[in-house]
């Protein structure tokens, strides 16, 4: 119990509109988190994490503009779509180091977010009528220093 630490939690945010989705809906989001401090001044920890996608609104069409040569995106309802469901893999590494009354943290990170589990939004094609999905990168690697009085 002092040296081990873990949790899971489940979090909704139903958030609705006139029949659509708010910016920041999530019908579920779910975490489980464990951490070993196997030294007094080392720790490393484990992260899991399973949400549903945002919602983004999606073009119904689009409208030529002839005096700049362009396609503008028509909306209806805002916020009807969906991204895809979220997943994510936390590895956690820190060490701490006392000066006095204050406590500086190093640490290391590195997230794995498998390719399909990491759209981050849709892109469209001249005229609205074709999107492709931006994927971020799956492996983000982290370095931090923390200070705490």
């Amino acid at each position: 119990k002092d040296r081990l630490f873990a949790w899971v939690s489940f979090s909704s945010a139903n958030i609705r509109q006139a029949e659509a989705f708010w910016a920041y809906d999530q019908p579920y989001a779910v975490d489980g988190v464990f951490s070993w401090r196997f030294h007094p001044k080392w720790d490393i920890g484990f992260r899991y994490r399973y949400a549903a996608g945002l919602p983004y609104t999606e073009p119904s069409g689009s409208t030529y503009q002839a005096d700049t040569n362009a396609y503008s995106p028509e909306y209806s309802i805002p916020f009807d779509s969906r991204l895809p469901d979220y997943q994510k893999v936390d590895f956690h590494i820190a060490r701490r180091k006392y000066f006095g009354p204050v406590t500086m943290t190093t640490y290391m990170e590195l997230w794995r977010v498998p390719p399909k589990a990491n759209v981050l939004y849709p892109i469209y094609n001249y005229n609205y009528l074709q999107n492709k999905q931006v994927i971020g990168p799956p492996i983000v690697p982290l370095v931090g220093v923390r200070f705490e009085n």
